[in-house]
């Protein structure tokens, strides 16, 4: 990174599937830390050897600031805090993530299950979460960010940019002068973050259109001038306009699948999950109807399909080319 912009990576290890987390250490007054890892025995020591390597200690944090409250970013925070007295920074809508996941879940239950998702899976999935709860220590007080804001240090600023999708909160770090963007989830080299459901009470359906979200906020990285992307897993990204370019070609391919699939039946989100990504489990057939359902809410704005509520699910299908004239773009 450039002489103006001095910052760290640190390898965190997670219990997850998407393996290692980024944490970023900006070597600078005040010394911020950004997404410090999960609440584990093995993130807590890979920390404590990182910042060791680098001639700092835990109590040397001064700020620590959070992409998104999902547990393999967010976990190790208020330990951290509570070690060194630091800041912690994060939008009040992942907060409530580090209050505990269980209590989230369950109060997403009822739209889950009008995506059809069956009672016995979603119990599963509750069992999980109260497991993962061990993984944060719930903050006692944070320091509320919500985009627009800007983090001052000693040479240099950090704008502070909105970018919701994977997460209703997700934040991202611009340094402008270098043109180096802090991703977290945001915008990641080998995968496509989740647009997973969240809760919308002003929405007709209760419910955010998520992935629309997210394909507003890759607009807006796509209009910045970045050079260089740091993101919360996986290798830098050196275009980011390319990596945008392909992740929404990813997107307009999964719709134009999911669109065929419903050529001829009304399909309820999970059997469209079920029947695109099959052998799920539990909490991975969330992530399954999180991001099918993110496809249908673009496809039924387009007139694409229709849906319809039947014993309290939401099925979809087609609408007949005789009724709609709108093509996929």
């Amino acid at each position: 990174m450039g002489a103006k912009f001095p910052v760290s990576l640190l390898e965190i290890p997670t219990p997850f599937d998407v393996g290692p987390v980024n944490a970023y250490l900006i070597e600078a007054e005040p010394l911020t830390l950004v997404d410090p890892g999960p609440q584990t025995p093995e993130a807590e020591s890979a920390l404590h050897a990182g910042l060791r390597t680098l001639g700092y200690c835990m109590q040397d944090i001064k700020r620590i600031f959070i992409t998104h409250g999902h547990y393999d970013h967010s976990g190790l925070a208020g330990r951290i805090a509570g070690l060194s007295g630091a800041a912690v920074y994060i939008n009040p809508l992942e907060a409530l993530s580090l209050a505990g996941w269980v209590n989230l879940i369950i109060r997403k239950s009822a739209i889950f299950k009008t995506g059809g998702i069956p009672t016995q899976v979603f119990d599963e999935v509750v069992a999980m979460a109260q497991m993962s709860d061990t993984l944060v220590k719930t903050l006692e007080d944070f320091i509320p960010l919500c985009g627009g804001e800007v983090l001052p240090f000693e040479d240099f600023e950090l704008e502070v940019l909105h970018t919701p999708g994977h997460a209703p909160g997700h934040l991202c770090l611009f340094q402008r002068e270098e043109r180096i963007l802090l991703a977290g989830d945001m915008l990641l080299a080998d995968i496509t973050p989740n647009p997973f459901l969240e809760l919308d009470q002003a929405a007709q359906d209760g419910r955010l259109k998520s992935l629309k979200l997210y394909i507003d906020s890759l607009n807006l990285l796509e209009r910045l001038p970045i050079n260089e992307v740091l993101p919360g897993h996986g290798r830098i990204i050196k275009d980011h306009r390319k990596r945008i370019t392909e992740i929404k070609e990813h997107h307009l391919l999964r719709s134009r699948k999911i669109a065929g699939m419903l050529d001829s039946k009304f399909l309820s989100p999970y059997q469209l999950a079920m029947e695109l990504y099959q052998d799920l489990d539990a909490f991975n057939s969330l992530l399954g109807v999180s991001e099918v359902w993110g496809h249908l809410d673009i496809l039924q704005d387009e007139g694409i399909i229709e849906r319809r509520l039947e014993e309290g699910i939401y099925r979809f299908q087609t609408i007949s080319a005789n009724s709609c004239s709108d093509p996929i773009h």
